[in-house]
């Protein structure tokens, strides 16, 4: 799964980040500010408009604290890579967000946790601790801010769209 941001959409529709190795969707924006989502990777929906400045639009994926996560996001990765050169668009990565993250989950989580903040390319903009509305709006594909507007979930949804807005 990936999250587009671009500068100027909001945060209304953001979904809850599911596991990158289950499969992969899209959050791609155009217009206002803030996170939203598909399906499909499309490079489309987040390259980089003509004079725009760099990292004001761009990919935002949610990974796990997992050796799958970090399979997935290379080969997505890869896909992106194929479509934006196939596409002749630039697309720039903004970061990661380590979802669904408990330390009491044991070592390997953590270190799997500490080798994703070890990435400098793209770096980890936030972690989101394993909060039972995100699990229960994804299980129940429902927006998060729809579901549960004031949980801390999405407070750190609305948070990240705001740092990156400056």
């Amino acid at each position: 799964m990936s999250w587009m941001y671009s500068s100027g959409l909001s945060a209304t529709g953001t979904y809850p980040a599911a596991d990158t190795s289950a499969a992969y969707f899209s959050f791609g924006l155009s217009g206002r500010s803030g996170i939203k989502g598909s399906r499909s990777p499309s490079c489309g929906l987040v390259r980089r408009r003509e004079g725009e400045l760099a990292d004001r639009s761009g990919v935002i994926t949610p990974v796990w604290a997992n050796k799958a996560s970090h399979r997935a996001f290379r080969l997505l990765k890869s896909q992106m890579e194929d479509l934006c050169k196939k596409g002749r668009v630039q697309v720039d990565y903004l970061g990661l967000v380590v979802n669904a993250y408990d330390s009491r989950h044991g070592k390997l989580v953590k270190e799997n946790k500490d080798e994703w903040e070890k990435s400098s390319s793209p770096p980890v903009l936030a972690v989101i601790g394993d909060l039972k509305e995100g699990r229960e709006a994804a299980d129940g594909e429902i927006p998060l801010l729809e579901y549960a507007p004031d949980s801390e979930h999405a407070q750190a949804m609305r948070d990240l769209a705001k740092e990156l807005a400056v």
